[in-house]
C-alpha cells in the first residue's frame, strides 16, 4: 500500500473496504456509498487504521470564513473595512449569559450580520445579531434590543 503525504489511490481506499465489506467486490465510486463515506467523513479514521503514527490532533483543517470582505482592517484584524465582524466557522461568541458556536451566516446587511449559532454545551439553535463597531449602530442596536424586551414582555 503506497501513501504520499497523506493521500492514498483509490485502489488501496477500495480494496481496505472490501476487507471490511467481504459481501460485495469494490466497484467505481459513484455506485459505492461506503467508499464514498470512507472517503469523506471517516477518512482521518481510514488513515490512523492505515498508519499508526498518524495524529489526527495535529491535522489542519482551515476553517471557512463567512463575512465578505473577509481581509482583516480594523479593531486589531477583528473587523473588515466595512466595521463587520470577521465571522469564522466553529469560532466562538461570548455573550452575557452562553457562549455561541458560530455555525452560517444567515445574513449580512447595513446595521450588521446574523449568524447561526448552537448554544455552547447544547444542541439549541439560535440567530446572533452582530452589530457593526460604529457609535450610530450600537445606540440603533440599544434600541433595537430595549424594543425586543418589552415585547416579549407583552406576550
Amino acid at each position: 500500500m503506497s501513501v504520499t503525504r497523506g493521500f492514498i489511490t483509490y485502489t488501496d481506499l477500495a480494496s481496505t473496504v472490501y476487507h471490511n465489506n467481504k459481501s460485495r467486490p469494490p466497484s467505481p465510486p459513484p455506485q459505492n456509498n461506503v467508499l464514498l463515506r470512507k472517503a469523506t467523513i471517516d477518512y482521518t479514521k481510514l488513515i490512523e487504521k492505515m498508519q499508526p503514527n498518524f495524529k489526527r490532533e495535529l491535522l489542519f483543517i482551515p476553517r471557512r470564513t463567512l463575512t465578505n470582505p473577509r481581509e482583516p482592517s480594523k479593531n486589531d484584524g477583528h473587523d473588515n473595512i466595512n466595521d463587520d465582524y470577521i465571522l469564522v466557522v466553529n469560532n466562538v461568541l461570548v455573550g452575557t449569559k452562553n457562549k455561541y458556536i458560530v455555525l452560517d451566516l444567515m445574513g449580512q446587511g447595513t446595521f450588521g450580520q446574523v449568524a447561526k449559532c448552537r448554544v455552547k454545551g447544547t444542541d439549541r439553535l439560535v440567530a446572533v445579531k452582530i452589530i457593526k463597531r460604529q457609535p450610530a449602530f450600537l445606540y440603533q442596536g440599544e434600541k433595537e434590543i430595549h424594543v425586543l424586551l418589552k415585547v416579549s414582555s407583552k406576550i
